[in-house]
């Protein structure tokens, strides 16, 4: 029986006191949307939910992962059982020197580091590898659709027209993307330089004749 689940992940620089009622509405948001969109399990059931932080700060987390903490009942209260309740499971990135390599929550650390679009897409090529095999196919699309949606944009890299829940189609579109900034980014510098030698001229000598504006434009 095929089983389907999701992958909640919040990426947190600073310990968040009240970090188990946000991830409790963000989950009563994906509940309401599947219910909507009649996306329920086979028989009619929510799928589950791993609600995972991934922490990168310096100062410990010394606050509870469960909601029931932040509730404040006396002990034997009758209403215990009536509070909603949620726990989400703490990955503290400074608690692993060698950052878990070439582990999922390695993969995540990486991510969450990257700020070169060539590294990103080096560490997309080793995940896509990793995730290799039949049993991995529900992670590979979590991967894939959190790279595309979540990841890519937060970088200034746009993914359209690609299928998002294909891991191997997301790098490919990756690395065309990096292609086509790396090819803009080196005309929009080419431009510069050319209006800045044409104000440096102009200063100089006065307005340009258009001959001379020409052999800018053309220059290499």
């Amino acid at each position: 029986m095929k089983y389907t689940s999701y992958l909640l992940l919040e990426f947190q620089s600073k310990p968040q006191r009240w970090m188990p009622v946000r991830l409790l509405v963000y989950v009563g948001l994906l509940y309401q949307h599947l219910i909507r969109a009649r996306k329920l399990t086979s028989n009619q059931l929510l799928p589950p939910v791993f609600p995972l932080v991934l922490y990168n700060g310096d100062r410990p987390w010394n606050y509870s992962t469960q909601l029931s903490d932040c509730i404040a009942l006396p002990p034997g209260s009758p209403l215990k059982d009536w509070q909603p309740n949620i726990q989400y499971y703490l990955l503290e990135e400074n608690r692993y020197k060698n950052k878990r390599v070439q582990t999922i929550t390695g993969y995540l650390f990486q991510f969450e580091n990257c700020f070169d679009y060539n590294v990103m897409n080096g560490v997309i090529r080793e995940l896509d590898q990793y995730l290799c095999s039949p049993e991995q196919a529900s992670l590979r699309r979590a991967f894939a659709i959190w790279i595309s949606k979540v990841l890519a944009p937060s970088k200034g890299l746009s993914l359209t027209d690609v299928n998002t829940e294909d891991l191997s189609e997301v790098k490919d579109m990756l690395a065309e993307r990096v292609k086509q900034w790396e090819k803009g980014e080196a005309k929009g510098f080419e431009k510069g330089e050319c209006t800045l030698l044409k104000r440096q001229l102009e200063k100089r000598f006065g307005p340009l004749p258009g001959w001379a504006i020409e052999k800018l434009k053309t220059a290499d």
